[in-house]
């Protein structure tokens, strides 16, 4: 628990995914603005979205959503942020396979907007959450998950373990795991 009126740590992704959807140079918007059909901006967006975010997710399911699952009041919090994860998942791998520069953008944009909703989720919500609770060290916790990015430390988790849901799929990173350049900013 923090001590009162000391200011909260956050989860602060690298950028935000809509940096890619910019209209200008060779962002996704633009591309399909100008009538461009080429894969590049929409394969920079893919692989950025793979390399950074979704790793980013895994290691908030190893590290911090095990220590919110412990919390009674928290459990189905953690459900439905593991429900955005699967969400982000699926989305990104539906942009990277789409033929279509409409779809893409469309895909894109609904990832973008996913994504800004799952980061106030963690930041307004759990992170005050796991702050208040008896016995865990949300400082603690924060430095474990930027230690597993800095490090390349990205492995698979058992999603199980932290859903009652029966068809909770057993890990995000079901693909070998990707470096992950950009880290958690430090407590």
């Amino acid at each position: 628990a923090g001590a009162p009126g000391a200011a909260l740590p956050q989860l602060d992704p690298p950028a935000r995914p809509v940096s890619g959807l910019g209209e200008g140079g060779g962002g996704l918007r633009g591309a399909v603005a100008r009538g461009a059909v080429e894969r590049s901006p929409r394969a920079a967006l893919s692989t950025y979205l793979a390399t950074e975010i979704r790793p980013n997710a895994a290691v908030e399911e190893a590290t911090i959503y095990p220590a919110a699952a412990a919390i009674p009041t928290a459990t189905l919090f953690v459900e439905t942020m593991l429900v955005d994860h699967e969400e982000l998942t699926s989305r990104i791998r539906s942009l990277a396979d789409a033929c279509d520069p409409y779809l893409a953008l469309g895909l894109a944009e609904a990832v973008a907007a996913l994504f800004e909703v799952h980061v106030r989720k963690e930041n307004e919500l759990l992170l005050p959450v796991l702050r208040h609770a008896k016995g865990i060290s949300l400082t603690a916790l924060l430095q474990n998950a930027h230690e597993r990015l800095a490090g390349d430390r990205v492995e698979p988790v058992d999603r199980s373990s932290l859903s009652r849901r029966r068809d909770a799929p057993r890990g995000l990173a079901a693909s070998p795991p990707t470096p992950r350049r950009a880290a958690l900013v430090p407590p």
